[in-house]
């Protein structure tokens, strides 16, 4: 694992950690697979997706009680803190899973 990125990883786990949205916090589980969605290029479960690609309908049907509780919070962590080329429409999140991918193949082969 790549030293810089997972100091990126654990600076924003700690943003996460803090983080609070009319005095609710970010469940740990989320906010683990947000993180290495930003960080890693890690593809989040059908919840996420939906509220990465401003879908509310990919959101609501995917969202289990716990996360439903969490919308509010989850949607502004989402847009205060993660990169803003990660999230925002299919596309920025296609692109940014793809740039993430070619760049784990381009580490890979290299000697």
């Amino acid at each position: 694992m790549d030293e810089q990125k997972r100091d990126e990883y654990l600076r924003l786990r700690i943003k996460a950690e803090g983080f609070r949205c009319n005095g609710t916090m970010i469940p740990a589980q989320t906010a683990d697979a947000l993180c290495a969605y930003a960080i890693y290029g890690t593809p989040p479960g059908g919840f996420l997706i939906g509220v990465l690609t401003n879908d509310l309908r990919e959101t609501m049907i995917s969202a289990d009680p716990e996360n439903l509780k969490v919308l509010l919070v989850t949607v502004c962590f989402v847009n205060q803190v993660l990169p803003f080329e990660c999230h925002g429409s299919i596309r920025q999140v296609i692109e940014w899973l793809q740039k993430h991918a070619a760049a784990l193949e381009a580490e890979e082969k290299k000697p």
